[in-house]
């Protein structure tokens, strides 16, 4: 009676255990553990039918018995796979099919005990050899932990293939089943110490692949902690090349994020790092753009993913990605600023257009209708054609544009004597500016020219030339003075022209901007200075010549452009922009 109601209350706690195991790992899709709860489940079966068969002796739950204790150690054979990760072979599960076949047939005709458990032992020993051996060749564990786990699984499985044949043919004593039970709880805590061996295992690796990862990730990685007191746990060694500070500049001050953002952005920050049990959960893909302090005082933008982890509804933990985003947004910031060049561009073009053409029509609507007599017909062509060329030379300016962005803008580089070509562009430019009514001063240092040569596209340089001169005529007052030099650096290593005018100047503001592409400024009359074109042109003409285009000025002392193109020598190819 006794053993009756230790049995009885063996099984319940087996059947729970065994709903434990099931659900608890069905979630994390534990195949090693789920198939020991079906073992488990078996087992307990077994332990019924002990209960049963000892208070009625019938053959029959005798029989149910084998077929628990048969599909208790396939069970366990199948967990030895999963342990494994291997595909466990479809015969294991036939073989057991055809055995359940011939000890339901000895069942119904009632064969002799000895004849149809045999069968079964056997395959119960076999399966608990292939069981031992899985777990010998695929467990990483030491070898007395193997070898007390193996003379476990050893024991229980011959120990039951023995114990089935011998119920059969003696009556056992309630030892033998209270020593079955001790020896199953024991195989019980192997198995559960060699699945925590291997979550140990599993988790060590996922940890050290994690460092891998993050040790060698371009971006800051981090790990907040807000319990039992703010502080940072990790952040990856990536943070010393991204701010200049190393890993341990955070370790030692949980507030030392303060010190990498502006004052304007400590609030925002603040909050990821400060969150309140009452706030909302941060999404983990969440975005926050705020600008960063480099260790040299330098600003640079960055992106940072973050989430806060809960634990009881008050937040624990904060972590997150910050990653570096200077060169997007300064993409960012290029696509806007092209955005309004080009709105700015639409804007200039249709004015420029705009009056050149109108006078046109005007002027030739007024010949049309005769309304300009045949003494003033000369003077009005001339000055249709000096609209004509504004419009002209408008188009020049875009259509070079279009063909240096594109790639298409060619060059016909030859080596020039500088004389001859300082000679050239001195007569072709004075030509240029014949008529004026303001001073042009052009001064060429010929002697210091003898024997010097350069590589240059001629027709190029004289295009920049032209237009520095134009625009300086177009900047001065009608008395002004338009001074053009020639000449070399003193160590005679470059060519250096220089056109200076005595007109209104460049303001500081327009300065740095004033190469930029379709950048204009407004005149007295609030219109527009120019398409902002030519300027752009001159500059990329020259450092195609490894040259240097550059430009000073003063409010009301006029400006001077200064054009410096290295001279041609044994090591040329080797010369940068400076």
């Amino acid at each position: 009676m006794a053993l009756t109601l230790l049995v009885t209350v063996f099984v319940t706690l087996s059947v729970g255990m065994t709903t434990s195991y099931f659900f608890l790992f069905s979630k994390h899709r534990e195949r090693f553990i789920r198939y020991w709860s079906f073992s488990w489940l078996a087992y307990s079966l077994s332990l019924l039918c002990i209960i049963v068969f000892l208070n009625t002796d019938m053959y029959a739950v005798h029989g149910a018995r084998e077929i628990c204790d048969l599909l208790n150690i396939l069970f366990l054979l199948f967990s030895a796979y999963a342990f494994a990760r291997l595909e466990v072979p479809g015969y294991w599960l036939r073989l057991a099919f055809y055995l359940i076949i011939w000890l339901t047939i000895g069942f119904i005709y009632r064969f002799e005990a000895l004849s149809v458990f045999p069968p079964i032992s056997i395959y119960e020993i076999i399966c608990t050899v292939v069981a031992c051996r899985i777990v010998i060749k695929y467990w990483r564990a030491s070898a007395p932990e193997k070898f007390l786990t193996m003379a476990l699984f050893s024991f229980w499985g011959f120990g039951k293939a023995l114990i089935a044949i011998l119920e059969a043919q003696y009556e056992l004593s309630t030892l033998v089943y209270f020593g079955e039970i001790l020896f199953c709880n024991l195989l019980n805590y192997s198995i559960i110490i060699m699945y925590m061996h291997k979550s140990v295992e599993r988790l060590t690796r996922s940890e050290k692949n994690f460092r891998i990862i993050a040790e060698n990730a371009a971006d800051i990685i981090f790990f907040y902690s807000l319990e039992p007191s703010p502080s940072f746990s990790y952040v990856t060694p990536s943070v010393e090349s991204i701010t200049g500070y190393t890993a341990r500049d955070f370790y030692a001050d949980p507030k030392f994020y303060l010190k990498l953002v502006p004052s304007e952005d400590f609030e925002r920050i603040r909050n990821v790092f400060e969150p309140h049990a009452g706030d909302p959960p941060e999404r983990a893909d969440s975005g926050l753009i705020f600008r960063m302090i480099h260790n040299n005082g330098s600003h640079f933008w960055t992106e940072m993913n973050h989430s806060v982890i809960y634990e009881g509804g008050r937040p624990v933990a904060v972590e997150g990605i910050i990653r570096d985003i200077s060169l997007m947004k300064s993409a960012e910031e290029t696509l806007i600023t092209a955005k309004q060049s080009r709105d700015r561009l639409f804007s200039y073009v249709s004015h420029e257009l705009r009056l050149p053409l109108s006078s046109i029509m005007g002027y030739i609507d007024a010949i049309n209708d005769r309304t300009i007599g045949a003494e003033e017909r000369d003077a009005v062509l001339s000055i249709i054609h000096d609209k004509a060329q504004v419009l002209n030379r408008l188009v020049d300016d875009l259509f070079r544009l279009s063909r240096m962005e594109s790639g298409q803008f060619a060059f016909n580089f030859m080596l020039c004597d500088l004389r001859e070509l300082s000679a050239w562009m001195t007569i072709a430019h004075t030509n240029e500016v014949a008529g004026k009514t303001l001073r042009f001063i052009n001064r060429l240092n010929s002697p210091k020219y003898d024997g010097l040569t350069i590589i240059a596209d001629r027709e190029r340089i004289g295009q920049v030339l032209s237009n520095l001169i134009m625009n300086a005529v177009k900047f001065s007052e009608s008395d002004g003075i338009v001074t053009v030099v020639f000449d070399t650096d003193p160590r005679k290593k470059r060519f250096v022209i220089s056109v200076s005018d005595q007109g209104k100047g460049i303001s500081e503001h327009d300065l740095p901007r004033i190469f930029d592409r379709f950048f204009t400024k407004r005149d007295e009359g609030g219109g527009y200075t120019g398409t902002g074109l030519g300027l752009t042109l001159c500059k990329e003409i020259i450092e195609a010549h490894k040259g240097t285009l550059t430009v000073s000025s003063q409010i009301g002392r006029g400006s001077t452009f200064v054009c410096r193109v290295p001279l041609y020598s044994d090591n040329y190819e080797e010369l940068q922009i400076i």
